[in-house]
């Protein structure tokens, strides 16, 4: 059954099949994290991918690149954004529905990179709130729409990442993933996209689209395009970026939950980690594959001659509490370090935050293992004090 629209509006809303923007499982991944997990040069090598990728939304948010149409292997239209290393694909394809009672398609947006061979994905129904004042809902409908689904998808992520430069270039950055798109998203959906001339066999004339259910899909890839466009700018002496990646069956929460140095410039997008899952559409090579969830932040130190110390937790759902303690002191060793929680935050901190001369560490607990690896100890990267903690829960 269709209820009509009773003007030239049309609106479309998007209703999320993925949480977050999480990391799809392919054949070489398990080799990559592993390599990473080292510590060391090739902990080094894995982040600066990530930091290179900040040429790619620099160039997104100026213009400089830009989505150009394709097609998949399938022969359904596409649009594609790529640097030659970091490559984004938006596919949107027909359900078959022929009535608003269903989901009327699938968006699912790519971002691969090719040095690491990561590949991250998320995907979200297409949904007409209302049926065209005339015609039919079906392909020819779909087909007419799909260009319009992908430019104001794409002018979503040009303004993220437009938005974003301009809070990165600053001297001490503060930048809360969950406040940013909300208000980024929020504009989108109260724009009215002209579509006069395209779809007037269905008596259109404006398309509204609304992106507000996308609101943590898009706040967990607001660190990826932040923490590289952040370190881009060189504005501090000092800089932590944490990778936190959840590769168990377990949900977990994340937190910050001590702070004795430094202070956050890109926080956590969330404070949930799920458990490893499936997707029921297929993703690229046509197959199924498992999805991992991760969360990204970054911080600086405060002053000229101060240090960076954090204490995470990442608590399974029913199970065992974990605290991750990393400090980067202006003078002397970083530290990392994984296993149960003191009687407090600070506690814990006082407990582990000496350093071990550990690159990599390894903690065992109830239905499952905390890795950690880092970069180096101490010294520049690159001319520049950057230090990276890749955390991998399995």
């Amino acid at each position: 059954m269709n209820i009509r629209s009773a003007t030239d509006t049309l609106r479309v809303s998007y209703a999320p099949i993925t949480t977050g923007f999480p990391i799809v499982v392919t054949d070489t991944l398990a080799a990559t994290l592993d390599a990473a997990l080292e510590g060391g040069k090739t902990t080094e090598a894995f982040f600066e991918q990530l930091n290179e990728t900040a040429a790619f939304w620099a160039d997104i948010a100026d213009g400089t690149l830009s989505f150009v149409n394709g097609t998949d292997p399938h022969g359904v239209p596409v649009v594609i954004a790529s640097s030659g290393n970091v490559d984004m694909r938006l596919i949107a394809v027909w359900s078959g529905a022929t009535d608003i009672s269903k989901p009327f398609g699938t968006m699912v947006v790519e971002l691969g990179n090719r040095q690491t061979g990561i590949q991250q994905a998320m995907a979200f129904y297409i949904c007409l709130d209302e049926a065209p004042a005339q015609g039919v809902v079906g392909d020819a409908l779909f087909a007419a729409l799909r260009p319009f689904l992908y430019s104001s998808f794409a002018d979503v992520l040009r303004s993220m990442a437009a938005q974003l430069a301009v809070m990165a270039d600053t001297e001490n950055p503060s930048i809360d993933p969950q406040t940013f798109i909300v208000t980024v998203l929020s504009a989108a959906s109260q724009k009215a996209i002209s579509v006069a001339g395209s779809l007037t066999a269905w008596g259109l004339g404006k398309l509204f689209v609304g992106f507000d259910a996308l609101a943590f899909n898009l706040s967990v890839v607001a660190p990826l395009m932040a923490v590289p466009l952040v370190l881009s700018y060189l504005a501090h002496p000092m800089y932590l970026s944490v990778l936190v990646i959840n590769n168990s069956r377990l949900d977990f929460t994340l937190s910050l939950a001590a702070q004795p140095h430094g202070q956050s410039s890109v926080n956590w997008p969330a404070a949930t980690l799920p458990a490893i899952s499936h997707v029921d559409f297929p993703l690229g090579r046509g197959d199924q594959p498992a999805l991992l969830q991760t969360g990204l932040s970054q911080y600086i130190n405060t002053s000229t001659a101060s240090s960076i110390g954090i204490v995470l937790e990442t608590n399974a759902q029913g199970g065992a509490r974990a605290a991750e303690v990393v400090s980067v002191p202006w003078s002397g060793q970083n530290t990392i370090w994984a296993g149960a929680p003191s009687a407090s935050p600070n506690q814990t901190w006082s407990d582990h935050h000496a350093s071990n001369g550990r690159l990599s560490y390894v903690a065992q607990f109830a239905g499952y293992t905390v890795c950690m690896a880092t970069n180096k100890l101490q010294g520049e990267t690159n001319g520049v004090y950057w230090y990276a903690v890749l955390i991998v829960i399995s």
